[in-house]
């Protein structure tokens, strides 16, 4: 359930409302601006016609996996975050965007460096030589670089002195104080960041317009970036054009403004100096420069009938829908905050950086119309894993802060004593509430006390803490690949492989109030979204190993001996072996794999998938030796594979069907299981030594025979005689 709420609600019109009336008048009903699937404007239409359907902020949870030295997964690193974003409302309509910048001969001064005025006096270039300045207003006042206009020198122009002639020359090398680029460097490089991050939306096009004494529009209506940032290159100073016109530059735009009803139209209008010409008389005829055609000192503003002239267009342009936005470059265009007001917006830039701030700005007004404050992430994590701590549970001191700007540079952030954090922007400081814990759940409120902190443009705030398996999860990872445990609410099973999620299936958000601004009104709706559940892989064991003994007095413990194992559905894989020499595998082509063992070796076939049946059988034996094997499966009894009175060469077959196997966690390590999904083949060995020649039992019984009849006979001789004797 959203619940919506209006502030900033006005009883009379709101401003620009006037303007936007006279526009439907004139062009139909204006919708606002689709620069984008997840953009748009704010101004140049009424309220009614918003789409606010919105998704929110940008969320997200991701688990990084935490492995020991064996490199087994035993836990992860839990981030969660939220982006500042002002981008994420699809609106259905179109935008024009004219950039109007001067480029008056002030603007060709440094940024950083002395600006020279009518009304100084002693000032130098880089060498130490003397600046001359003409200004007709003062004509003849020493103070003013004792420069008459006798000399056919240009007002408003800077000369140096040839000291030898006495000769003036317009000055060019670099200002006195020089400390940085001209001032139309920084609008150039500024105007054309803002004019690519507009063309990054759809439907959008940008337009170009110079003035100094007079204006010039120079791009009407396009979508290309390179061709508008060659026609921002190429703008330059004009120093016989170099007075300041805002009235030519406004006027310019009635030309390229769209008349299109499903489009609006912006105006960015740069200036770093008040009007110094104006193209109206405004009943004022006697300051008419006919060498430019306009009106005006060229140098000052008296009784401000070059602003009024400029205002009359600023206001008509309002009127018919257009936004202005002004933008007093470096601090030298004070009245601008009053052209077109109340219904144009105003910003003041002292240095480039502040140009670049308020152009930046403005794009966002133009492009977007959503931010969020009161934003609160909340997370619980699942009985499937436990803290990384001594004692399992989660507390703050374990959950850490990290902040990236819309560079993917981490902000600097102080932790204040109470928990909280605070950073530096825009020469002011930001404070924002830290992470709490209760139990298993970590909130965050971004908020700090009674201040609804706003989520800065494009910067990322991420809270991360470290969980581990329980011991209970890879217990039942087992039970679920065996079949004896039905289900888990904590895991999942895909393809063979046990999952555990790290957070509840429920309650696990962020929660965040949306501020969408129309026409200066600020409509707020509360929203949540919710978190995914990312898993971490459990580890279950389901390797097979095949052990040799030997033993009985005849036995050889140098001997290798040859092992076949049968795998179906292991036809043509290939895994690896551990136990052997470097590097070993088996190949299970057509489904049989070989092996061989030495007495006291055991191998262990890896990755095996668990239910697999294999039967392994003894091969190679000697028909020659009275031997007996017996074979152990699962360390359970020794059973008899063949027998000590048979020759034949190899055993009976063995058959193993794999079972997951548990591992246990000892802190931070996993100990693998020993025991299941083995087995060992013992073989006794009493021989007769081989003489290579065989012998006939019949003839040695008939000897016997013989033997024994032939003593029976002398036995019974004896009697005899012994009877005659007596």
């Amino acid at each position: 359930m959203h619940m919506k709420m209006k502030r900033n609600n006005k009883t009379d019109a709101r401003p620009g409302e006037k303007g936007a009336r006279s526009f439907r008048r004139s062009f139909g009903k204006v919708a606002l601006s689709a620069l984008a699937a997840v953009v748009v404007a704010l101004f140049g239409a009424a309220p009614a016609f918003a789409d606010t359907t919105t998704s929110g902020p940008a969320i997200d949870k991701t688990v990084k996996e935490l492995k020991d030295s064996a490199g087994n997964v035993y836990g992860g690193t839990i981030n969660l975050s939220v982006t500042g974003s002002a981008s994420s409302t699809t609106t259905h309509t179109n935008a024009n965007v004219i950039f109007v910048v001067d480029v008056s001969n002030s603007m060709n001064d440094t940024t950083g460096g002395y600006t020279l005025q009518p009304s100084d006096y002693g000032a130098y270039d880089d060498k130490g030589n003397d600046l001359y300045y003409l200004d007709t207003d003062w004509f003849g006042d020493q103070h003013y670089y004792r420069v008459s206009d006798s000399w056919g020198l240009v007002t408003g122009t800077v000369y140096t002195k040839d000291s030898a002639t006495g000769a003036y020359s317009e000055y060019t090398g670099a200002r006195y104080d020089r400390r940085g680029a001209t001032r139309l460097d920084a609008a150039k490089e500024s105007v054309k960041s803002a004019a690519s991050t507009i063309l990054d939306q759809k439907n959008t096009k940008v337009s170009l317009v110079k003035f100094g004494t007079n204006a010039t529009p120079v791009l009407s209506q396009t979508d290309d970036i390179d061709s508008f940032n060659s026609s921002v290159d190429q703008l330059s100073i004009i120093p016989t054009n170099g007075g300041t016109n805002w009235e030519a530059g406004l006027s310019a735009v009635n030309r390229l403004v769209s008349s299109d009803p499903n489009t609006s139209n912006y105006v960015i209008f740069v200036s770093d100096g008040n009007p110094t010409y104006r193209d109206s008389a405004n009943g004022y005829k006697r300051d008419y420069k006919s060498q430019y055609g306009v009106y005006g000192t060229g140098n000052s503003d008296p009784n401000k009938r070059n602003f009024n002239a400029a205002n009359t267009v600023a206001k008509n342009l309002i009127e018919d829908g257009v936004t202005l936005y002004n933008i007093n470059a470096f601090g030298e265009a004070a009245n601008m905050q009053d052209l077109g007001s109340p219904d144009s917006k105003y910003f003041n830039a002292s240095d480039p950086a502040a140009l670049q701030t308020a152009l930046s700005q403005i794009v966002r007004d133009i492009v977007n119309a959503h931010s969020y404050r009161s934003v609160v992430m909340k997370d619980t994590i699942s009985d499937a894993v436990i803290a990384k701590t001594a004692d399992g549970n989660l507390d703050a001191s374990s959950v850490t802060v990290t902040v990236k700007n819309k560079d993917n540079r981490t902000v600097a952030l102080t932790k204040n004593a109470d928990g909280s954090y605070s950073y530096a922007s825009d020469g002011k400081t930001k404070t924002f509430s830290g992470p709490t814990v209760s139990g298993k759940t970590v909130t965050w409120s971004l908020d700090y006390h009674d201040d609804q902190y706003q989520l800065e443009d494009g910067w990322t705030y991420t809270a991360s803490f470290d969980v581990k398996l329980t011991q209970d999860t890879l217990n039942n990872a087992a039970k679920l690949l065996n079949g004896t445990l039905a289900s888990d609410p904590n895991m999942t099973v895909e393809d063979g492989v046990v999952k555990a999620c790290t957070n509840t299936a429920s309650g696990n958000d962020v929660s965040y109030i949306e501020q969408t601004t129309v026409n200066n009104v600020t409509t707020e709706e509360r929203d949540h979204k919710d978190f995914t559940r990312p898993t971490i892989p459990v580890l279950t064991a389901s390797n097979f190993t095949v052990s040799k003994l030997v033993s009985g007095g005849a036995a050889n413990k140098t001997q290798d001996f040859t092992f076949e194992i049968t795998a179906n559905s292991a036809i043509n894989h290939t895994y690896n072996v551990s136990g052997g020499s470097d590097g070993e595998t088996v190949v299970f082509k057509n489904g049989k794999a070989t092996m061989t063992l030495h007495h006291g070796q055991s191998k262990k076939i890896i990755g095996l998938p668990v239910g697999t049946t294999l039967t392994v059988k003894e091969t190679g034996l000697s028909g020659n030796a009275k031997t007996s094997t017996t074979a152990k499966v699962d360390n359970g009894s020794a059973e008899p594979v063949k027998g000590e009175t048979s020759t034949a060469t190899e055993t009976i077959p063995v058959s193993v069907t794999l079972q997951a196997q548990a591992y246990t966690i000892d802190g931070e390590t996993l100990v693998a299981p020993t025991g299941a999904n083995t087995v060992e083949f013992t073989n006794k060995a009493d021989l007769i030594p081989a003489t290579g020649i065989k012998i006939d039992p019949l003839p040695m019984v008939v000897l016997l025979g013989v033997a024994v009849a032939g003593g029976a006979a002398v036995a019974a001789g004896v009697r005899k005689n012994h009877g005659r004797e007596e």
